[in-house]
């Protein structure tokens, strides 16, 4: 079962004989359904009903025609939609697990769910329905073994808005369209670091059995160059993945900073006069100044470590000395990141001495 939000399918069924409390009649609820079917062009569920939690069943794979549709209206009124726009979008995400079944697009669940919301976002954007209740409603959401955390969701929701606004003078874009933006435009750094994700657990899960097999049988040569082999191979991931995740909220911290202090560029004293207090402004110009300097050379740092990785895996034969050469690179990284964040901040201090 595809959810809009975590739940387990045996509490789910337990509880589809439960009186709630009815934030909207059940006909408006349908009304709501029949609209997300329209948009897609696409038949009604087989069943819509009330239940403990919200989502779809998507049985055989091959069809639409068994798919059945769960709502909880108290699980909805709790997380603040209560709307009509609201409740269209939520159905709008569920509409869109049963556009994807069957569909061979390599999603993992994360990214499954995230296509949801990205195509929520888009009807928003052609229709002008407002996303303020839904995106309340996600923005703080945990990750799980099956959701992605709320921040990456509201992005979601964004890029299909901003995506569907491209189409405000000319047809609105297809379905296969729209698959193809998530996947290539502005989600698709998001997208990869849930592949780079799997990636890494993936290398970490087969780097952990050799290590318990290693425990059994210490001087098994062959298990110690697997076990080396995949610990590279888990460290190389890791330092993929989080470089991805410090590439996204870099970007994320740079779309908020105005124009003139956005790409590193420091803020000259004057152009400080005109928008800051100046001796606040100026304190601030020189600090940021020194930070990314501080910056340039962490960047630096990491390159090198970054090509000193890449020579020796590209000899596949993996040691002791190659992990730790992977682990200086994260090391450096690391340092990447805080010298970054000092900048952030110190551009925000600056930022905040506004008039």
């Amino acid at each position: 079962m595809d959810e809009l939000f975590n739940q387990s399918m045996e509490g789910m069924l337990t509880g589809m004989s439960q009186e709630f409390c009815a934030f909207m009649p059940a006909e408006d609820v349908m009304a709501s359904v029949e609209r997300a079917c329209d948009f897609f062009h696409i038949d009604e569920p087989r069943f819509v009903t009330e239940g403990l939690s919200t989502g779809v069943f998507t049985l055989d794979q091959t069809t639409m025609q068994d798919d059945i549709l769960i709502y909880n209206p108290a699980q909805l009124e709790s997380m603040g939609i209560t709307g009509q726009d609201a409740v269209d979008l939520v159905m709008t995400h569920e509409g869109t697990h049963r556009m994807l079944q069957g569909m061979e697009m390599g999603f993992n669940s994360h990214q499954e769910e995230l296509c949801c919301d990205y195509m929520a976002g888009v009807r928003a954007g052609l229709n002008g329905m407002d996303t303020s209740q839904l995106i309340d409603a996600l923005d703080n959401s945990m990750e799980s073994s099956t959701h992605p955390e709320g921040a990456f969701r509201v992005a979601a929701i964004q890029a299909g808005m901003e995506f569907a606004h491209q189409f405000e003078q000319q047809p609105a874009p297809t379905f296969s369209e729209c698959l193809e933006e998530f996947k290539s435009g502005s989600m698709h750094d998001i997208v990869e670091l849930e592949h780079l994700k799997d990636e890494m657990f993936s290398h970490e899960c087969t780097m952990r059995h050799y290590q318990r097999a290693l425990e059994s049988d210490p001087n098994n040569e062959s298990l110690q160059q697997h076990f080396y082999d995949s610990e590279a191979r888990y460290h190389i991931s890791k330092l993929d993945y989080e470089g991805k995740q410090a590439a996204i909220e870099h970007n994320r911290i740079e779309k908020e900073l105005p124009e003139n202090m956005r790409h590193g560029n420091a803020i000259s004293c004057e152009g400080v006069d005109s928008h800051y207090n100046p001796a606040f402004g100026k304190a601030s110009d020189a600090e940021i100044s020194k930070l990314q300097s501080k910056v340039s050379d962490a960047q630096h740092n990491v390159d090198v470590k970054k090509q000193n990785v890449h020579n020796w895996t590209m000899n596949h034969n993996y040691n002791r000395d190659d992990v730790t050469t992977a682990r200086h690179l994260n090391e450096a990284k690391n340092e990447l990141a805080k010298a970054q964040q000092e900048l952030e901040n110190a551009k925000h201090k600056l930022n905040q001495a506004k008039y």
